[in-house]
């Protein structure tokens, strides 16, 4: 089993980067066609703690979506 816990039972940053990044490359890869893509930048903020059990829901929104860039904003909550 991966250990996805800081100490004191609060999810690792990692994990939600994680999430993060393959929603962006499965939404992207889904809106190109199946096509190749990959990750150019991620930037991600931690405003709030997750607990071990807590029920995580990541949702992804387009910003902006060109030919060869698209740009999601990411809800992990």
């Amino acid at each position: 089993m991966i250990d996805v816990e800081q100490p004191f039972n609060v999810l690792h940053g990692g994990l939600s980067a994680m999430i993060a990044e393959a929603l962006a490359s499965f939404g992207a890869s889904f809106t190109m066609g199946g096509k190749r893509v990959a990750g150019v930048q991620l930037s991600i903020n931690h405003l709030k703690s997750s607990k071990t059990g807590d029920y995580i829901v990541a949702e992804a929104t387009p910003v902006t979506m060109g030919k060869s860039l698209h740009v999601k904003e990411h809800l992990i909550k």
